[in-house]
């Protein structure tokens, strides 16, 4: 069996990413023996656009609650997808905006700490959706660079944002560091995502020879049709083959 720990986007919870996940488990199920392990953030905040019309809350995040809304990240992408050419240079437009001014230390102890009380589940995998994909790279970068061995094996990243620094308030450019996460990962981004420049700055942080990168024909968002079902599920597959391998 393999176990992947899930992280929700901001504003939402472990079962409103149960939810959205339901299909993509499902498909998964049919050939593969996978355990997935939903994490709900530590801090209340309000909802995600459309959320509160779909699901009961409360809602959480990961990030400290004075931190920039992910949704004023990804809607601040709307027009930085437009007019830059570069993940780097959306970056950097993101830090003059001051909405890169967030530190992720806390919620990599948050993380950490969780690790250590479940190492019963001993994760194979994180998955993380847009903040969620952001935090477990942070807390990958942040093991790395202590000296500690990854703690997962693979990472799936959907419509993922860029990390955080956990030294100081800033967002991880790749262009800035040679680190790089070196387990397989994997990036499903959405063709229509209005943040899909802030996730291609998450893809170039990882090695480039053991990530892939796909687009479903969304936003940002998990889509339940057939067709995104199917690629995403065999997107994680590969991910696990290469795992294997």
């Amino acid at each position: 069996m393999t176990n992947i720990l899930c992280l929700h986007g901001g504003g939402a919870s472990g079962d409103v990413l149960r939810t959205q996940l339901a299909p993509v488990i499902y498909e998964l199920a049919k050939t593969t023996d996978i355990h997935f392990h939903f994490l709900t953030g530590p801090v209340e905040a309000p909802p995600a656009p459309g959320l509160a019309e779909q699901y009961e809350g409360p809602f959480y995040r990961f990030l400290d609650k004075d931190a920039p809304h992910i949704n004023q990240f990804t809607g601040l992408s709307a027009s930085l997808a437009e007019h830059f050419s570069s993940p780097e240079a959306c970056g950097r437009a993101l830090r003059e905006t001051g909405m890169a001014s967030v530190n992720s230390s806390t919620v990599c102890d948050f993380l950490e700490k969780h690790l250590g009380q479940h190492q019963e589940f001993l994760y194979d995998g994180v998955l993380g959706f847009s903040e969620g994909a952001s935090v477990a790279a942070a807390l990958m970068l942040r093991q790395n660079s202590q000296g500690k061995e990854w703690p997962f094996q693979f990472a799936i990243f959907i419509c993922g944002m860029p990390p955080f620094r956990w030294d100081a308030n800033d967002v991880v450019l790749p262009n800035e560091t040679t680190q790089r996460i070196h387990v397989p990962t994997a990036h499903i981004l959405g063709a229509e995502d209005a943040g899909r420049q802030a996730s291609r700055i998450l893809y170039d942080l990882c090695e480039e020879s053991s990530a892939s990168l796909v687009y479903h024909k969304g936003g940002h968002t998990i889509p339940w049709d057939r067709t995104s079902t199917a690629l995403i599920g065999e997107t994680i597959r590969r991910v696990l083959d290469r795992v294997e391998d």
